[in-house]
């Protein structure tokens, strides 16, 4: 039954987008379908739903899992992959939206200290974001995770993370993003460069007297919504209003989706780009070599911030 509603969802007025219109997922008239899904579509729903099933069966809430023995079309792994990238991509924000997010973030008052930091807490958020693939969870850390080591005769800011499902990861930081952490730490009255186990926040809190508080998630949240808000906000006033949409519904891990979109694009290695963005195939505890470190730094600095 499920299968026949994936070739055609029924009833359509429910579960199919008008005319085939896409739109944004927050938009109330957002449809889950634009039509009949493809046989790799169908595949691949078939596929999420026999592992979901497998999971609640393995966890005790279902006796067995009734998708256990069907067969599904060959080359539906395959499917599954290409689906989740091409909709890893449909979500990636382009060059002209980041490109308004940073026009946002330079237009930020800097009339008071107060303003400075936030200024510089916005600049360093998102250049971490969108030139590393960093998830929002990552951001909990603190200047304590960087460390600066010998890359071929060059100082390399590293930074050592414990990621989603605990795993270990250890990120070469791009020379913008150095800048921009030596921005935000002169904001917070602070040397510019992280001492060795450091215990100050890689994103502070706004009160100076909390500024050794770590960030709450929610916390994160407000402040990478709070700058996507007000770029919106602006290209409504400027007459772009399906780009002001767009922006508006992006969230920290649309940043990510950006990130990965525009390492490929920029000419990374799938290898490179794979290891920089932590994708679950990779080694739970990665240790790279000055050659492989030396690789992702390169891919990372052929990009560039251009908050000028």
């Amino acid at each position: 039954m499920y299968k026949a509603f994936l070739a055609n969802p029924q009833p359509r007025e429910r579960w199919v987008a008008e005319n085939g219109k896409k739109r944004a997922i927050c938009d109330p008239q957002w449809k889950p379908f634009y039509g009949s899904l493809a046989p790799k579509s169908q595949a691949y729903a078939l596929h999420v739903a026999r592992d979901l099933l497998n999971y609640l069966a393995s966890a005790g809430y279902l006796k067995g899992n009734p998708l256990a023995f069907m067969a599904l079309e060959n080359g539906a792994t395959e499917a599954a992959r290409d689906q989740a990238a091409r909709s890893g991509r449909r979500k990636a924000l382009s060059r002209d939206d980041w490109a308004a997010i940073k026009e946002t973030i330079n237009q930020m008052p800097e009339g008071t200290a107060a303003q400075r930091f936030q200024k510089a807490r916005a600049r360093w958020v998102f250049g971490l974001l969108f030139a590393t693939g960093a998830r929002i969870s990552d951001l909990r850390g603190t200047f304590g995770d960087l460390h600066a080591d010998s890359v071929e005769g060059r100082e390399v800011w590293i930074w050592s993370i414990q990621g989603k499902g605990g795993k270990f990861a250890q990120l070469p930081l791009p020379s913008p993003v150095v800048q921009e952490m030596r921005r935000v730490r002169r904001a917070m009255g602070i040397p510019a460069l992280p001492l060795p186990g450091e215990s100050t926040p890689l994103v502070p809190r706004e009160a100076e007297t909390n500024r050794n508080r770590p960030q709450t998630r929610q916390g994160l949240d407000r402040i990478i919504k709070g700058v996507l808000r007000a770029a919106a906000d602006r290209l409504d006033g400027d007459g772009v209003p399906d780009q002001a949409e767009r922006i508006r519904c992006a969230s920290a891990h649309s940043l990510r989706h950006t990130a990965a979109r525009d390492l490929l694009d920029s000419g990374a290695p799938m290898r490179v780009a794979s290891e920089l963005l932590r994708h679950a195939d990779q080694r739970t505890t990665q240790g790279y070599t000055a050659p492989e470190v030396q690789q992702m730094l390169d891919a990372l600095n052929r990009r560039s911030l251009h908050w000028d």
